[in-house]
């Protein structure tokens, strides 16, 4: 069954006001089957630049390549392959300024390409794709963006059932998003994917497009990465433990976020906390893939002395709450809080107004008042934070004050 994905139509909105519109995400997360989908309901023609000799065709004569489908759109997948097109396309859309002319697919994050930010300013929207989200596989309708902001999430929360325990959720985040790895029931073929997928970014959309000279430091970066998932990036101590230069630690983690393996998300602060620190925090944007660069155990989701559960929940939320916030039409930004006190909250949301939303990813079917603790002293500090969660996985959510609430993790996509 084809899943409705929800970038589908940020796309077709996109492409009725605006003359360039850009898919980037992750390989195998459907950038492909949601481009043939837009080509098909447009009556677009579609390319593909993993094909060699389309390839050879745009990097002999991109102006040309560019102008084959005259009043139509023209889908091209894989765009990043042949940087030439930006500029050539430039051309096009300066001197037609129709929308929908062009519809473009990458693997690599086009906003850190120069050539699309400086060519294709004001004529191009850039849209991501994530790995499917719980909110797509089960078809929800996105509330939790509502409990976030309201002032009675119990009227919202209360209504729906939310039975998933705290081994269906382990369970959940060892498929992660790609939906290849969803597939594979079977772990140990899942873990197969996960294997064949990391090499062969590291070594071709990593190592060998970036003509790298240390490429063997990739995949012991990428595990590295994985034993500090959910802690701040510390240049210099990851430096320190991998026996290699700082700067080339900061130039192959830029490379794997765009190639979006993982995420640096910064750390947030006002002149209220003055002693906030200012390292990000590193996350793996696919909780499958995490684990596998974990190497957890089949008996896993049982385990409950695993050192890696915590981590990898708090992966989990992390994915499904981007993902999540991905589909508002509001500017929604996320960060994490962490000061020299060693006061931690692990995401905070803001939105546009200003307004912010703490969340606690918890690995407990039970949550107590000290929980919220670290929220609260916030919450002491600014003003703003509307709300204070804990997602926890127990059954039931529950109110502790009128802005402190427990929150069953399901209800991310329920």
């Amino acid at each position: 069954m084809l899943l409705k994905r929800f970038a589908k139509e940020t796309i077709r909105v996109a492409l009725s006001d605006t003359r360039v519109v850009a898919l980037q995400g992750a390989r195998q997360t459907g950038k492909t089957t949601l481009a043939k989908a837009i080509a098909s309901e447009c009556d677009a023609r579609y390319i593909t630049l993993d094909n060699q000799a389309q390839r050879e065709a745009a990097v002999h004569d991109p102006s040309h390549f560019a102008m084959q489908a005259p009043g139509k759109l023209l889908v091209i997948d894989e765009v990043q392959r042949v940087p030439a097109l930006i500029l050539a396309i430039k051309e096009i859309v300066d001197t037609d300024l129709r929308p929908g002319q062009f519809f473009l697919t990458g693997s690599r994050d086009l906003t850190s390409d120069t050539s699309i930010e400086d060519s294709l300013a004001g004529r191009v929207e850039i849209i991501d794709l994530f790995g499917l989200s719980l909110l797509e596989r089960n078809s929800g309708l996105g509330t939790f963006l509502e409990v976030m902001r309201s002032i009675s999430p119990m009227n919202i929360l209360s209504n729906i059932e939310y039975p998933l325990s705290r081994e269906d959720y382990l369970e959940l985040a060892l498929e992660g998003g790609y939906p290849e790895a969803i597939a594979r029931k079977d772990k140990a073929r899942r873990d197969k994917w996960f294997d064949n997928y990391s090499k062969q970014i590291l070594s071709k959309d990593v190592g060998e497009e970036n003509r790298l000279r240390r490429s063997y430091i990739l995949p012991k970066l990428l595990k590295y990465a994985a034993t500090i998932s959910g802690k701040p990036a510390v240049l210099a101590n990851i430096a320190n433990d991998i026996s290699e230069p700082r700067t080339t630690i900061d130039e192959y983690i830029t490379l794997l976020e765009r190639v979006f393996l993982l995420d640096r998300i910064p750390a947030w602060s006002t002149n209220a906390t003055t002693r906030a620190t200012k390292h990000p925090k590193m996350f793996f944007r696919d909780s499958g893939l995490l684990s596998r660069q974990l190497n957890v155990a089949s008996g896993f989701t049982t385990d409950l002395t695993s050192s890696e559960a915590g981590p990898i929940f708090e992966a989990f939320v992390y994915s499904e709450l981007r993902k999540l916030l991905s589909t508002s039409t509001e500017e929604l930004t996320i960060y994490h809080y962490r000061d020299t006190q060693k006061k931690e909250v692990d995401f905070v949301v803001q939105d546009g107004d200003g307004g912010l939303t703490l969340i606690e990813a918890k690995l407990s079917s039970s949550v107590v008042m000290k929980d919220f603790k670290n929220m609260e002293y916030l919450r002491t500090k600014c003003s703003g934070i509307r709300n204070c969660l804990v997602i926890y996985t127990g059954q039931s959510p529950i109110a502790f004050s009128d802005y402190q609430f427990a929150i069953p993790a399901q209800a991310l996509w329920a």
